[in-house]
């Protein structure tokens, strides 16, 4: 039982909320995301904690009450004094008011579940930061028995689900002297269990995080691509994507073996080019436009004339039976998205058929969607039905805009190419540029302090999402290496977000927050309510795998 008198600590500033507070010297505040009624989930956080290979034992701390029962934050500053005496001067500490009642571990959806979004949030914040201890404080009647409270259920459970902490609960009270001596007040902490231990050790929830960390590129996207990008069972853009990393991945590590597997995957589509009727999924459909992206990559490795009929096939959807343009490609539905359903694989028919035509509409297609979606401030609404920045339906145009300029400069400097085309190539690559060029610049600041990007881009109370966040990476990384962007401004942005991303990816495939599949809502509540997954999802590791694959050029 330790005692801490208020007398022996630094009292925070009354004037400001404690959002705005440092309540111990190096500490920060940081958003983990909203609790049940929509408001903001503020920790206390050691500048320090945000790396799991950082030194020093980690302390995430619980407190079962709402902010507002202790408005100066002394339990915090209390908890906080506490820990460096009772573990050393380099603990780290994360601290959170977390409410009373929440159960664990949450069984819904995570940040979209009625009565557990608190509990996710918080649940989840412990597996992205890796504690080496749970401390849950609680009121002096709380019952030891309940299997739900945190300290019982992340000692046995793999938070994330990546690895368990050890715990512990402490039971708060406050005590007053006698109102005719001079006033004492005490928070007194009782533990349990009892006695704790001396020094605090590496957590198994912090050593996978840290085993996952030290990874190089190569060995994240080797096992990812072990899971990922192995069928093409319909055309679409999610396991198309894969297909595409792993082809990419075989080139980089000479591996022809890859190769000889993806020709299998691929060929009974091939077969389908000469059957007009079979080529296309019915009805226009940009996630499958997208997916003929594998068989552009195909044709730009093998030369195979029917991946290349694939290609022109698609494309020529955003023309008119007498060849005319129309206003956008078909399939854009009014979303973001259309970016990139749309614009790689125009230019990549404009590069394997040498046809200028599919340029300019590329050229089209970009400026029609940026006049129904692009914001004035440089982020992208995902629709006109509601200006949320959507995390997805702006990591889309940034890898729209990436595939498309590696088109350009390809048929830019083939000089089997027409001059005419090659000049026209030059143009839209600068033009296209300079759009990549001003996105960036606009996502930069709203990057989180861990390397995320969020499921809305401009809310810091929003999820962090992953694919939005490799799109990003993906993007930028690219960028750099082909100096299409500034690397001292953008490098050190990339490493964070490489370091983010892969701690979310498991040797065995499960990823973290990937927000589902999602049409056009309505309202910013709607995308803050996206289910955010936590398993294997073919999006997101067609996701990560690109970023990976990418980083290994680095």
């Amino acid at each position: 039982m330790f005692a801490v008198p208020v007398a022996q600590a630094e009292e925070p500033q009354s004037t400001a909320s404690k959002s705005e507070l440092a309540l111990w010297p190096g500490a920060t505040s940081l958003t983990l995301g909203r609790d049940d009624a929509g408001k903001s989930v503020i920790a206390w956080i050691d500048s320090r904690a945000l790396d799991p290979l950082g030194k020093g034992a980690l302390a995430f701390v619980v407190f079962d009450e709402a902010a507002d029962e202790d408005p100066s934050g002394q339990h915090a500053l209390r908890m906080h004094e506490t820990l460096r005496q009772t573990f050393g001067e380099d603990v780290r500490c994360v601290m959170v008011y977390g409410g009373p009642g929440q159960k664990y571990p949450p069984s819904g959806s995570a940040y979209n579940t009625p009565r557990e979004r608190m509990a996710a949030t918080i649940w989840r914040a412990i597996g992205w930061l890796g504690p080496d201890l749970v401390v849950e404080c609680t009121p002096e009647d709380v019952d030891l028995n309940d299997a739900s409270m945190l300290w019982k259920a992340v000692a046995v459970q793999p938070a994330a689900p990546i690895g368990t902490v050890p715990s512990a609960l402490v039971r708060i009270s406050e005590n007053t002297g006698p109102a005719a001596a001079q006033p004492q007040q005490q928070i007194t902490f009782a533990w349990q269990p009892t006695p704790l231990p001396e020094k605090l050790g590496v957590s198994p929830l912090r050593a996978e995080l840290q085993q996952r960390l030290r990874r190089t590129p190569a060995k994240c996207a080797e096992q990812l691509a072990a899971v990922y990008g192995h069928d093409l069972k319909n055309i679409m853009y999610q396991p198309a994507l894969a297909v595409m990393a792993r082809l990419d991945l075989a080139a980089q590590l000479d591996d022809s073996s890859v190769a000889v597997e993806i020709e299998k995957v691929v060929e009974p589509w091939l077969q389908k080019s000469s059957a007009p009727k079979d080529s296309k999924q019915k009805g226009v459909n940009g996630s499958a436009n997208a997916g003929h992206l594998v068989f552009a990559a195909w044709a730009e490795q093998t030369g195979d004339p029917r991946a290349i009929e694939l290609v022109r096939r698609v494309a020529d959807q955003a023309f008119d039976s007498q060849g005319q343009p129309l206003s956008a490609m078909p399939g854009h539905s009014e979303m973001s998205d259309a970016v990139f359903m749309a614009c790689p694989i125009l230019t990549s028919a404009g590069r394997l058929t040498g046809e200028e035509k599919y340029l300019d509409m590329a050229q089209r297609q970009l400026q029609f969607m940026q006049k129904l979606c692009l914001r004035s401030d440089g982020l992208y609404r995902h629709s006109p039905l509601c200006e949320a920045a959507w995390g997805r339906g702006n990591g889309f145009p940034m890898l729209g805009l990436a595939l498309a300029i590696t088109d350009l400069e390809a048929i830019e400097h083939d000089e089997s190419k027409e001059k005419s085309l090659r000049e026209r190539a030059t143009q839209l690559k600068q033009a296209l540029l300079k759009n990549l060029q001003r996105h960036a610049e606009a996502l930069l600041p709203h990057q989180d302090p861990t390397g995320m990007w969020r499921q809305v881009i401009d809310e810091p109370s929003a999820y962090r999402e992953m694919t939005a966040t490799c799109m990003i990476g993906f993007t930028l990384q690219r960028g750099i290496d082909r100096s299409w962007l500034d690397a001292e401004r953008f490098q050190s942005s990339v490493d964070q977000a490489w370091s983010a991303v892969s701690k979310r990816c498991g040797a065995d495939g499960v990823l973290f927050d990937v927000c589902t599949g999602t049409g056009k809502m309505k309202s910013l509540q709607a995308y803050f309510d996206r289910t955010a997954i936590l398993a294997r999802d073919e999006r997101g590791g067609a996701m990560a795998l690109l970023f990976a694959v990418e980083r290994m050029r680095n």
